[in-house]
């Protein structure tokens, strides 16, 4: 999981080793993986789905002992890591644009807790309010393609029972410490003003409910980094895009391995 946390890739000779063994950290502590057949997995090729059966042991309590069989289905491998670390470039914020991911759905995650591809989630989007001041952006060159824009006046604005969270609000949330809810029960007409810093919701943006399938790709990703099981994201660190399927109880042992 460091690899998402520090930009900076696994080694090459601990993604790609000589016998199919593999230490996995998730954070919170190390599980070990290795190929059912105990021979080296073949390179998947490019475009064509490559089924790979991996053993995956936890030993830590609670969860564990446990021991698990994975199906990967992938169709590339990563490449080797660039012999020099890429600083990440952040272009100006175009208006619309997702902005970050404020929380999956809590009935949707309490009713189905591994079906995060069929949840909704609310997302804040860029507006002229949420740009963070100081911040220094690279200009965009024009090879780089525009990110995908939704227009508030198309949605309704996420909450409970005509609550709403002020968008210019959460931008700065780390440093006033206010998430920009809203009371649904105050009196603002169809431009209610924000309780926080009182300007009206026209101005300020809203957050707004995306299913799965509506977040752009990188959105999609930082959803299953968030909210996939960890062993999702990590094995992706080796097999990017792959679809890991895993036994529902985490049991060895089983026929049918439904999908996570």
């Amino acid at each position: 999981m460091d690899v998402y946390q520090t930009k900076i890739p696994v080694a090459d000779e601990l993604l790609s080793p000589r016998h199919p063994v593999w230490l996995l950290h998730g954070g919170d502590h190390f599980t070990v993986a290795f190929a059912e057949d105990l021979r080296l997995p073949s390179p998947p090729v490019p475009g064509a789905a490559t089924s790979i059966a991996l053993l995956h042991w936890n030993g830590l309590p609670p969860s564990g002992p446990r021991l698990a069989r994975l199906v990967v289905r992938a169709e590339r491998e990563a490449g080797p890591a660039p012999k020099r670390r890429k600083s990440p470039v952040q272009y100006a914020p175009v208006i619309g644009e997702v902005e970050s991911i404020v929380q999956a759905d809590p009935a949707m995650k309490r009713s189905s807790p591994n079906g995060w591809t069929g949840w909704r989630y609310e997302v804040q989007v860029a507006g002229k309010e949420t740009v963070e001041e100081g911040t220094k952006y690279e200009p965009r060159p024009e090879s780089v393609p525009l990110p995908p824009a939704f227009d508030l006046k198309n949605y309704t604005p996420a909450g409970n029972d005509g609550g709403w969270r002020c968008a210019a609000c959460y931008s700065t949330r780390f440093q006033t410490m206010c998430f920009g809810m809203n009371d649904a029960k105050a009196d603002g007409g169809n431009d209610p003003k924000c309780d926080n810093c009182a300007r009206p919701r026209s101005v300020v943006g809203f957050t707004i409910w995306l299913r799965y399938d509506e977040l752009p790709d990188k959105w999609k990703q930082s959803a299953d980094r968030q909210f996939a099981p960890k062993v999702v994201s990590v094995l992706r660190t080796k097999w990017p895009g792959a679809r890991i399927e895993v036994a529902e109880d985490g049991s060895y042992g089983k026929d049918d391995w439904p999908s996570v």
